[in-house]
């Protein structure tokens, strides 16, 4: 066969090519642009930790989780946050939640709230998962945490107290009432002084700004023997 002929053949098998390909290109060309999708970037930002709810034993550590997202869609996003003792290096808790997908290129925040003793300090260490695959990690930490003031330890009222500041004891008055059986029930009332501006949430006594009230209880009695 000579060159002619083979140049017939070529050219007779591209466009039967050309022909197939236009043939499934729908379905072909849909294919291979799922296959180029980009892949998803996600890079944790320096947390930020901040107290929540405060009480006598516990303490809520409040965390704003910033993620700097670039690329494609990131699916089944997964965020964990792991504290750990720093005085022990026993893990004291573990939170995690579940953000999705993160689309477009954008800035992701999220809080965590993991809540602990109230005592020394934490490692607080930050794992971020995409389809269960972890991605990133970072970490941070606190200390004195009992130093944190419980919430309800931050009112305005308070006991009227004696001249001697707030180690001396506070106004308390008492009256006999009854004395029966080698027993006294007494009448027991006290002065609260309110520092606000406004009256507290919940109290049964009155409020005047910047002023005393007296409470006089005569229905919550308690007994004691008498000598």
């Amino acid at each position: 066969m000579n060159r002619e002929a083979w140049l017939g053949v070529l050219a007779l098998l591209l466009v039967a090519a050309a022909v197939g390909l236009v043939a499934l290109g729908p379905g072909a060309l849909a294919e291979r642009t799922d296959e180029d999708v980009r892949p998803s970037r996600l890079s944790l930002q320096e947390p930020r930790v901040a107290a929540g709810e405060v009480g006598g034993e516990r303490a809520e550590l409040s965390l704003d989780v910033r993620m700097d997202h670039r690329g494609g869609d990131a699916e089944n996003v997964t965020v964990e946050v792991q504290a750990v003792d720093t005085d022990t290096g026993l893990v004291a808790t573990t939170v995690r939640k579940d953000l999705g997908t993160i689309s477009g290129d954008r800035e992701v925040r999220t809080r965590m709230n993991v809540t602990v003793d109230r005592q020394g300090g934490y490692r607080l260490d930050i794992r971020v998962y995409e389809d269960g695959r972890r991605i990133e990690t970072g970490s941070t930490r606190v200390s004195g945490v009992d130093s944190l003031t419980p919430d309800y330890a931050e009112t305005s009222v308070g006991f009227e107290r004696f001249e001697g500041g707030e180690t001396s004891p506070p106004v308390i008055a008492a009256q006999s009432l009854i004395e029966r059986n080698n027993r006294t029930t007494l009448r027991t009332a006290t002065a609260l002084t309110n520092r606000g501006r406004g009256p507290p949430a919940a109290s049964n006594s009155s409020w005047w700004p910047g002023r005393w009230s007296r409470i006089s209880s005569p229905t919550a009695r308690r007994s004691a023997p008498t000598r």
